[in-house]
């Protein structure tokens, strides 16, 4: 059996996916403009943030003539978006507390990203105070290296691209 994804809230049911520097398959709707069908796509944002239904990146953006919506790695993310990627990074935090495992996908621990590192490292500490299984997926090994250094050293990784196989049993 599969597990859903949850891409906008966490369901013991399913897999959580947070994606706290925006996505390749989100776009910020510039104030004014309205889609021409606004049910053709899931609102992340009170019809400010929008992503494709199946979360693929496809012909939405090039219809709206608008870039994906990508956060760069900086201090202070809250006024890109606010508060939706505050609500995000809290939900973050929330998700990091409570988990039993934590998979990270993508994520190249950039220097000049001390917020998303500050988020990541407390699992560090709760590694420490309980069993808490805590896997990288990348394809790049100094990405490995640079979350060995800044993250924890207890992280299982696999040199990879991520997949739905990649995605724990219930």
């Amino acid at each position: 059996m599969k597990r859903r994804l949850h891409f906008l809230n966490r369901d013991p049911e399913g897999v959580t996916v947070l994606k706290l520097h925006g996505s390749m398959t989100w776009a910020l709707i510039p104030e004014g403009k309205r889609l021409v069908d606004p049910d053709a796509v899931i609102w992340l944002s009170d019809k400010r943030i929008a992503s494709t239904r199946d979360f693929g990146p496809y012909n939405l953006w090039d219809a709206l003539d608008e870039p994906p919506f990508i956060v760069r790695p900086i201090l202070g993310k809250q006024p890109l978006a606010e508060p939706f990627l505050t609500n995000l990074w809290q939900e973050a935090f929330n998700a990091l507390v409570e988990a039993e495992s934590v998979t990270v996908v993508g994520y190249s621990a950039p220097l000049d990203d001390p917020q998303a590192r500050t988020l990541l490292s407390t699992l560090n500490v709760r590694a420490r105070l309980r069993r808490l299984r805590y896997w990288l997926i990348d394809p790049d090994p100094s990405v490995a290296a640079r979350c060995f250094t800044q993250v924890s050293p207890a992280i299982d990784y696999s040199q990879d691209y991520f997949s739905t196989e990649h995605i724990p049993s219930p």
